[in-house]
Parts: structure tokens; C-alpha cells; sequence
């Protein structure tokens, strides 16, 4: 799992900002630990940040030092930890904006182990919070395909096309004009450039019991193809499952929306 090559929300929130009934000598660890982790010091953030911790780990202003820990956790690969670490800032922080940001990250977590509802679940609270977090399109493009991916096609719509108004020039708005009108899931097991071909893959499949449907496909390039299809999925999990049977016999094939 590469969680941390996603370009998961890091924002390091302005340090115990509001925040009077705190130890100086926890909030100068949590600053000192803000600065290791600023500067890819990662183990060095983990153990000073720890230590602020467990100075008074119910008080919210260590909520902040909780998810700054996580986030140098997760690029030390400790994805586990760095979960509970987010986990543990949503009980006590007592600001929006950092509940919403240690929402990004647990949603960040659930979509690389697939579990897209969970996913889905912590995007959405996050949505609320946008303009406080960045990149919002980014947010906003994860909470559509978890949406997608769950199951709920109408809802992904709808955070595809907000995503077309609000951000139209931006990278995420080509997969939002690419994925908004889709309905379900299928795998592809084939592109090809004549019937012929496209055929004849149908016929190996059929000989293995498995109905596959042949249709027009334009490439990104603009190239005329005939895809052939098998199933027809309402959710990322159990297209998963038909294309573990499915790769028995076409190993190339993959979930296409």
C-alpha cells in the first residue's frame, strides 16, 4: 500500500491556536515536533511528538500533536498507528478544521485498503469544512469515487459535477466529465481493433461458461475500438470478485465503470 505517494491532505494547522489551559512545555513540543516533521525528520516528529502526548493526552490542544504523529506515522509506512493517531484526534479536538483534516486521512486509509464506505463515510464529513482544507477538488474527487465505488452512483454525480462548477480547469475535472455519467461497474477483458478479434475473445469466454458483450469504445486518442464486456456490477467490491474469476482466463482483464 503506498498511502502517502496520494498526496493525503498535510496541512500542518496553526499550532494550539486558541488554546490557553496548555502546559508550555507541551505546546513546545508539539511546535518542536511540527518542525521535525516540516522538515522529513519522521522519526524525530514520532518520539517528541509522543512525549507531548503523554503529558496530557485527553486535552484537546493534543488533538493537534495526535495528527501530526499520524501523518509522520504514515510516511514511515505505520498505516495502523497513523490511523489510531487520527482516531484519537477526532475524540478530543475541539476545532473543525483539524477533525476535518484527520477525516481526509482516515478516508485516505480506508480508499487504499478498499473499503470504500468507510472512505466514503470520512470524506463526507470532511466536505463540510472544504474551504478549510487543499486541495479541496482533490477532496472532492475521492468522495465522488468512493460514492462510486460504495455503490451510490447518484451521489458521485453530484460531487463530479460540483467538481466541474467549482473547479473547471483543474486535473480532477477530466476524470470528473470522464466518470459522472457512469452507472455501474464491468470488466473488461478485451480492446480491439476489428469484430473479428472481439469475437473471437467472446467465444473463448463463452467456451468457459462466462457471457461477455462486445461495444464501440473511443480511446483517449480518439481511436475507434470494440470492447468486450463481462457482468455488470453496482459496487467496486463485488466487481472485484467477478474479476478474480475472470482473470483465470484473461489475465489482463480489469474493473472498468
Amino acid at each position: 500500500m503506498h498511502i502517502y505517494k496520494l498526496a493525503i491532505v498535510a496541512t500542518i494547522l496553526g499550532i494550539l491556536s486558541g488554546c490557553s489551559n496548555v502546559d508550555l512545555k507541551m505546546a513546545d513540543g508539539i511546535r518542536e515536533g511540527q518542525k521535525q516533521y516540516s522538515r522529513g525528520n519522521f522519526i524525530g516528529a514520532e518520539r517528541i511528538l509522543s512525549g507531548s502526548i503523554s503529558m496530557d493526552p485527553k486535552n484537546p490542544a493534543a488533538a493537534e500533536a495526535y495528527y501530526i504523529r499520524g501523518l509522520a506515522r504514515l510516511k514511515l509506512l505505520k498505516h495502523s498507528t497513523a490511523g489510531q493517531d487520527f482516531q484519537r484526534a477526532l475524540r478530543i479536538a475541539d476545532r473543525e478544521d483539524l477533525r476535518a483534516n484527520a477525516h481526509v486521512c482516515l478516508g485516505s486509509i480506508a480508499y487504499e485498503l478498499g473499503d470504500w464506505d468507510i472512505a466514503y463515510q470520512h470524506y463526507k464529513a470532511a466536505e463540510e469544512n472544504l474551504p478549510h482544507l487543499s486541495p479541496s477538488d482533490w477532496i472532492l474527487f475521492r468522495l465522488a469515487s468512493s460514492a462510486q465505488r460504495s455503490g451510490r452512483w447518484d451521489e458521485g454525480k453530484k460531487y463530479y459535477a460540483r467538481i466541474l462548477l467549482e473547479f473547471p480547469e483543474s486535473e480532477t475535472a477530466k476524470g470528473a466529465r470522464r466518470n459522472m455519467n457512469y452507472g455501474y461497474y464491468a470488466i473488461q477483458v478485451g480492446a480491439f481493433s476489428t469484430a473479428q478479434s472481439a469475437f473471437a475473445r467472446v467465444y473463448q469466454l463463452k467456451r468457459a461458461g462466462v457471457t461477455a458483450k462486445v461495444y464501440p469504445i473511443t480511446t483517449a486518442e480518439g481511436r475507434s475500438l470494440k470492447g468486450v464486456y463481462v457482468g455488470r456490477y453496482n459496487d467496486y467490491y463485488q466487481a472485484g470478485k467477478g474479476l478474480v474469476k475472470i482473470r483465470k482466463i484473461i489475465p489482463e482483464a480489469r474493473i472498468v465503470p
